[in-house]
């Protein structure tokens, strides 16, 4: 099995955003899931947060440029929420549904980010457990990005965009179906 690819589309809002672009790919071994997003194009206006000195859990990293990542069992309305920083910081949220219930889920403790930055590049990535206790079938996920621009302005990027304002948490934008588990026997 191969990673699964995604190419996000940004928001339609009519407002002329500098010349980006954000894909990425997502596969799954077992219960552990990894997933690398790309920002790619004229990212000097992209305001980057600086490496963090000790990564950690943080709050409203939405509020910078973050990339996230939204998983939910297709037969529930429950949901989790994960958001990554460039800064390497990161956060886990748990959804009981639409917006409803949130908490911080403690089921990671660690969540190692590896970022790489080229000239008009920024490659992150992350690798970590599916929820416990969950199946490991049936998962449906939401991909998107939040891009914060020098000017103030931000953009924000989804896999779908459903509704006359960007919201990631629309289980309507949960389009991607999980790449089923590779395992060590299957050849890529």
């Amino acid at each position: 099995m191969s990673a699964a690819p995604f190419a996000l589309l940004p928001f339609p809002s009519g407002e002329t955003a500098p010349d980006i672009a954000v894909s990425g790919w997502i596969e799954r071994e077992g219960p552990v899931l990894a997933v690398e997003f790309h920002l790619e194009g004229n990212i000097g206006e992209v305001v980057l947060p600086g490496p963090s000195a000790s990564p950690r859990r943080k709050q409203r990293l939405w509020e910078s440029t973050c990339f996230e990542l939204f998983l939910g069992p297709e037969q529930t309305g429950e949901y989790w929420e994960y958001n990554i920083s460039p800064s390497g910081d990161w956060n886990v949220f748990h959804f009981d549904d639409y917006r409803e219930g949130m908490r911080e889920d403690g089921y990671i403790t660690v969540l190692p980010v590896s970022v790489r930055k080229e000239a008009e590049s920024l490659s992150l990535s992350a690798e970590f457990p599916l929820p416990g206790g969950t199946p490991l079938t049936g998962f449906r996920a939401g991909i998107s990005a939040v891009v914060a621009f020098h000017d103030g302005t931000a953009s924000f990027w989804a896999l779908n965009h459903l509704g006359e304002k960007p919201d990631f948490h629309l289980r309507g934008g949960f389009t991607m179906t999980l790449p089923p588990t590779r395992t060590t026997n299957q050849k890529h």
